[in-house]
């Protein structure tokens, strides 16, 4: 169980200095990341956003909550109750590998709606 803590904590660790480390600068004609502009672009950069951020960070934690079940069950081998709560948690790594699937697909919807707008 503490294994477990030390894992998602450490994965919640890098995954928030990741999307904490850009730059805040919003003097002059300099914005940092983030440009005005107009919806389509918005729309653009949120899909790539999504794409070049959200996947990678996500697949990193699914990886990592794969592993973590794995060795919750290898842990367990003796503990049937203990093995069958390890094999039920799976369940929930699916439902959030569906959730971030279906990221990159609403992402691409409203980009797609977004551009019948115009």
């Amino acid at each position: 169980m503490r294994l477990h803590r030390l894992l998602y904590g450490a994965a919640a660790y890098l995954a928030s200095s990741a999307l904490l480390a850009g730059a805040a600068c919003a003097e002059g004609e300099n914005y940092g990341p983030v440009s005005p502009g107009n919806a389509a672009e918005l729309g653009t950069k949120i899909g790539q956003l999504v794409q070049n951020v959200g996947m990678p960070i996500g697949g990193a934690i699914l990886f990592l909550s794969v592993v973590v079940v794995g060795i919750k069950i290898m842990m367990s081998h003796v503990n049937p109750h203990g093995r069958a709560e390890a094999m039920s948690s799976l369940f929930y790594v699916g439902v959030g590998g569906v959730i971030l699937g279906a990221a990159m697909f609403l992402a691409g919807f409203f980009i797609g709606m977004g551009g019948q707008l115009k």
